[in-house]
């Protein structure tokens, strides 16, 4: 099954699915599900698999007046299976924003999200069952509740635990932080979690894939430098960082880098980072591999992927089952914004048209 869109609309959220089936033809109903139509306002959609050609969809919902975190099942025919217009995941005091989900392999799901019920930003999860049962602590599991804001939190499936990261200004900075749970809600490493990069400046928007070791690749945006340059950590599944002390560097050239996607390179459990880049002055798209002992792969500060004529911006990528990655784009180079993809070989060839292919 393969996401081809997720439409967050100002009232209620639709989702359309293109099986690789039937290449081309979209499936079921015309203009998409309606996965929630409640009152007010559901943002922030985010989507995982629940391995039976079916999908578990979780957002951010103002139906009760403050941000809640809700989730919905749809099956491979597209039909809602859980409670009409979602079950709450939690509801707890003031507001809870920016759900992120992986599937848990078992027809479920954990979702974790950034909650203020205690007046500054922490970060919680939970786990739903294929059949909607919610389970763990009611409004959820907390991961981290210490002083200031923790944002942004995101989250990867490594077996039959998750390890989740996110940007954390306990120190003033803000900085990278991650944390374990298992499928039973248990909380593992430091509590409040393991610091995996405080060094001076920002470090922000940390994005995470599993290894094939066990743990993850997190990869962020960094300002130590004073503009924003890309940087990576391993950390592996009893919490102890692999890399070099506050991350290795993948790209600190002039300007700015940012908006990094993360994919495994498929071999010897490395990864693929792309990024913006806007070392020209205006943003081009970059990659840059990093192989499993932190060592940086490819040209100095990344592979230029598309420079073409206006900016072309938020990449994302997918791996192409041969060590290399497909990465896509929002492209300015004409009047309006475009789609448009180049691949990158496990050499660091970009491979296709020069600067994309026009989706």
């Amino acid at each position: 099954m393969r996401i081809t869109f997720l439409n967050s609309m100002s009232r209620g959220i639709a989702l359309a699915i293109l099986l690789h089936a039937t290449p081309g033809a979209a499936q079921w109903q015309l203009n998409g599900v309606p996965v929630c139509t409640a009152t007010s306002h559901q943002s922030f959609p985010e989507i995982a698999s629940d391995v039976t050609g079916g999908a578990i969809i979780t957002w951010y919902d103002l139906r009760g007046g403050f941000a809640d975190i809700y989730a919905q099942r749809l099956n491979a025919l597209g039909v809602p299976v859980w409670t009409t217009n979602g079950i709450a995941l939690c509801t707890a005091a003031d507001n809870q924003y920016f759900p992120t989900i992986v599937g848990d392999n078992l027809q479920g799901a954990i979702v974790t999200w950034e909650d203020h019920r205690s007046g500054n930003a922490d970060i919680y999860a939970r786990r739903v069952l294929g059949d909607g049962v919610v389970q763990w602590t009611a409004n959820g599991v907390a991961l981290c509740t210490a002083t200031d804001d923790q944002l942004v939190p995101t989250i990867a499936s490594v077996g039959t635990v998750y390890i989740v990261t996110w940007e954390d200004h306990r120190s003033g900075n803000a900085d990278i932080y991650a944390r374990r749970v298992d499928r039973d809600g248990v909380v593992y490493w430091t509590a409040n979690g393991v610091a995996l990069c405080t060094a001076t400046g920002d470090q922000i928007n940390p994005q995470i894939n599993a290894d094939s070791f066990g743990g993850v690749i997190i990869t962020w945006e960094d300002h130590r430098n004073g503009n924003a340059d890309i940087y990576a950590q391993r950390v592996d599944v009893s919490g102890v960082p692999q890399w070099t002390t506050d991350g290795g560097d993948l790209c600190t050239a002039a300007g700015t880098q940012d908006q990094p996607d993360i994919v495994l390179d498929g071999s010897g459990g490395g990864a693929i980072i792309s990024w913006q880049d806007a070392r020209s002055g205006i943003t081009d798209i970059y990659a840059r591999r990093i192989d499993a002992s932190g060592v940086p792969q490819w040209t100095a500060d990344g592979v230029a992927l598309c420079t073409a004529a206006g900016s072309q911006t938020n990449p994302e990528s997918t791996t192409d089952s041969y060590g290399g990655a497909i990465v896509t784009w929002v492209d300015n180079r004409g009047t309006y914004n475009h789609i448009y993809a180049r691949r990158i070989d496990a050499s660091g060839v970009p491979l296709w048209a020069a600067d994309g292919v026009g989706l």
